[in-house]
């Protein structure tokens, strides 16, 4: 089955989560999600739940999850389909410097 991309612009906050390892909390403490040294090269994806974010810790081997907020008038993918889940974010490079680190939880 195939995914389906929306594009959106956020109309309030948003809280989302992020199955990360060690190394990529670190860099986000550092530099935050939008480092200039990101090996990525279209976005970083970003779960609307923790349980959606715990999915990708055991695909991953990661143990990490953090959470953090996409402001208000940012510019989003909405992804449907993506690995068996209703809908994930994608935020583009250009936007990753407004995503803000609240918290990490360890699972």
């Amino acid at each position: 089955m195939g995914s389906n991309v929306s594009q959106l612009t956020t109309t309030r906050s948003v809280d989302v989560y992020r199955s990360v390892s060690l190394a990529e909390y670190q860099d986000i403490l550092k530099n935050g999600f939008g480092s200039g040294g990101s090996s990525y090269t279209t976005g970083k994806l970003f779960a609307l739940n923790v349980a959606d974010a715990k999915f990708y810790n055991s695909q991953f081997g990661n143990s990490l999850i953090v959470k953090a907020r996409i402001p208000a008038g940012t510019l989003i993918e909405q992804i449907f389909g993506v690995d068996g889940l209703t809908s994930i974010y994608n935020v583009p490079i250009s936007a990753l410097d407004k995503v803000r680190y609240l918290t990490v939880f360890k699972y």
